[in-house]
């Protein structure tokens, strides 16, 4: 702009505007969302405008026998995991579709694991639902970090406070209300979630009034594949970060004694203490609350530094058999003595009284040690790496170790509004536009979107050859995301353990163990193999993308193999190091695709095989030409999931505007 020159840009007013819901501002999972923008809406700037609601989880759900447990929406992707497919009409009667994406979040999921970086990931939390890492909630075994520690400062739950707002020192299931009604203990969290479709994202201000106006329509995630528990009390994750067993007695000098403090067989015991490990210091440090189930498992390592028995021992006691469940009562803290010959040590430790049981005569009694006396939970004792679990997700059975009735819990949206930004043109201005138009000119209006086209691979399938029917005319890139497709139970979504696990470990003893053998049966998939993790099975399941035991990858079209060699990711699938080459293709479809490639600390938990069809400003023809994805699974390990492969097409489209007709040109 110079100062002695006319300038032909004019000044505009920016406002925001709400545009509600249709039918209803209250929904629950699985169902649709009908948002109308009409075209008194006549100028909107797209990448200004997102998605407002209020979320709630429920945990009960309206069914009594389920046991509380603090729940968070996913980590990495907060209120974002909560679409499942989108669509973009235009208005009027001629509604024509403008843009669908399908897998909508199994999409961002890619986006928001490759476009990470702290400043992004705190505005996620700030905004979106998403959590952070707390180091109030940190390890001190080694474990890597995880958002999923994070109880203590995330939205969902409150610590422990009564009515008004005073904090309950010694929390139990009278003083609070986690067991009469735990779904009153979940905030409202507020989600501003920006739509990442091609219109939403575009910087270009959308002629909403050429249009007709927009209508939007968005179907909700199922409850399980959303709901998440915290790492530090999932057994199958992490196994040593949470609550590590002490003793009975909180005695410090007791520790190193053979018998006393320790549970042993046929032991009756009201009470027992959690280790100060991993930061266990205080009551709000502590992920349980009163009237949850929980059990123990031997998933920690050991004082001598070797590994979690239920890694390397097959066929071994893995959670401890007692005669009735163990649910929490109360949680209170033992101040230090600075005596470590006293309750509570020398530096304090937290105590979890059980709920106590009634025997037939009317005598109150404790939960009794059934292990056997020759099991290996024969005596639990802390040095044994025995970690305090979560039991209330897979309503666990003390006696068999088995799942029970599923988890019913649920999420509602309310207050469910798109928030427009508006821009106010002088009259002026639209009146020259509509008169072009009038006058028979065009109106083009360009934008980057994908397109999902799926495929689905069975487990067997050792060579695959994807085919893809592409007509786009001006493709970016392909991204293909192979989602875990076998059928779970939602309990088996939020822990990630199969329900039929039971008290022992499966295989057998002396058999070689993941990753020199097949991955065991034990759940989802192995998404991380860390040696102070252990195991690490995927609660994202269907929402990221799996390896599973992928060697390399081709593509093949124009005529011609891209690249000329194939792209192994043998390092990878095997858990074991990385390949440099599908990290490169990779990079390249990301940034043609919009999403720009910050950090790659999540490729191996989330797969995605990459191809850029062109590069910087450039587009390619896909019309006319075969596209095919050659995969080989020649792994000795045996892949063990049904795929769901999502190939995710970005491309630019264009809106049409001619009189009266709209047309979309891709």
């Amino acid at each position: 702009m110079s100062f002695w020159s006319v300038d032909d840009k004019i000044p505009v007013r920016q406002t925001n505007v709400s545009v509600f819901a249709e039918h209803g501002l209250e929904y629950k999972s699985s169902q649709k969302i009908n948002f109308h923008i009409p075209p008194t809406i006549s100028y909107f700037q797209p990448q200004e405008c997102y998605l407002e609601f209020d979320v709630q989880i429920k945990c009960q759900n309206g069914v009594a026998s389920q046991y509380p447990v603090r729940m968070s929406l996913d980590a990495e992707t907060g209120g974002q995991s909560l679409i499942r497919d989108i669509r973009i009409h235009s208005g009027g009667a001629g509604s024509v579709l403008l843009e669908e994406i399908q897998n909508y979040n199994t999409l961002v999921a890619l986006k928001y694991d490759y476009e990470s970086n702290e400043v992004l990931r705190n505005k996620r939390a700030l905004t979106e639902g998403a959590l952070v890492y707390d180091p109030d909630n940190r390890g001190t075994g080694g474990t890597t970090k995880t958002e999923l520690n994070n109880h203590k400062s995330q939205p969902y739950t409150n610590l422990f406070k009564d009515a008004n707002g005073v904090v309950i020192a010694k929390p139990d299931r009278a003083n609070t209300t986690w067991e009469s009604d735990c779904d009153s203990n979940f905030n409202k969290v507020k989600c501003l979630l920006p739509l990442h479709t091609g219109i939403f994202s575009n910087t270009k201000v959308f002629p909403a009034l050429l249009t007709e106006g927009l209508r939007i329509e968005i179907i909700l995630e199922s409850a399980g594949r959303v709901l998440r528990i915290p790492d530090t009390i999932n057994p199958a994750r992490r196994g040593q970060l949470g609550c590590r067993f002490h003793s009975t007695d909180g005695i410090d000098n007791n520790l190193s004694h053979a018998t006393t403090g320790k549970w042993v067989n046929d032991a009756q015991i009201a009470s027992f203490f959690i280790a100060r490990n991993n930061n266990m210091t205080g009551v709000d440090n502590v992920p349980f609350v009163p009237g949850q189930k929980i059990a123990i498992c031997k998933c920690g390592i050991s004082s001598d530094g070797g590994s979690p028995e239920w890694q390397d021992l097959p066929s071994q006691d893995w959670f401890l058999k007692t005669n009735v469940d163990m649910v929490i009562d109360k949680i209170e803290l033992v101040p230090g003595t600075g005596n470590p010959l006293l309750e509570g040590g020398r530096y304090g430790l937290i105590k979890i009284t059980l709920k106590p049981t009634w025997d037939v005569s009317g005598g109150e009694t404790g939960v009794k040690n059934t292990s056997g006396a020759g099991a290996a939970e024969n005596k639990i004792t802390n040095a044994g790496g025995y970690m305090i679990v979560d039991a209330s997700v897979r309503n666990q059975v003390s006696t068999t170790g088995l799942a029970g009735a599923d988890f019913k819990g649920d999420y509602t949206l309310s207050n469910v509004q798109m928030v427009i930004r508006q821009i106010d043109m002088p009259s002026g201005y639209t009146n020259k536009l509509m008169g072009m138009m009038k006058g028979g000119g065009t109106m083009n209006y360009d934008f980057l979107s994908t397109t999902n086209y799926k495929y689905s691979q069975l487990a067997g399938d050792r060579v695959a050859n994807i085919r893809l029917p592409l007509s786009q005319s001006r493709a970016k890139s392909i991204l293909s995301i192979p989602t875990d497709a076998i059928v779970y139970r939602n309990s088996e979504l939020i822990t990630g353990m199969a329900s039929n696990l039971a008290l022992k470990f499966p295989g057998t003893l002396n058999d070689q163990v993941y990753p020199f053998a097949d991955m065991p049966a034990i759940g989802t998939y192995v998404e991380e193999l860390d040696s102070q993790d252990s195991f690490n099975l995927s609660v994202r399941t269907g929402l990221t993308g799996v390896w599973d035991e992928l060697t390399d990858y081709q593509w093949f079209y124009d005529g011609k193999l891209n690249p000329s060699r194939k792209v192994d990711t043998a390092k990878i699938s095997g858990r074991k190091g990385i390949s440099q080459q599908p990290l490169i293709e990779l990079e390249k479809a990301l940034a043609m695709a919009n999403i720009e490639p910050l950090s790659f600390r999540k490729f191996r938990s989330n797969c995605c095989v990459g191809r850029a069809l062109a590069l910087q400003d450039g587009v390619y023809d896909c019309r006319g030409k075969d596209f095919n994805l050659q995969v080989n699974y020649q792994s000795l390990r045996t892949p063990l999931k049904n795929k769901l492969w999502n190939n995710f097409v970005a491309h630019l489209r264009r809106i049409e505007v001619k009189g009266d007709q709209i047309a979309l040109q891709v």
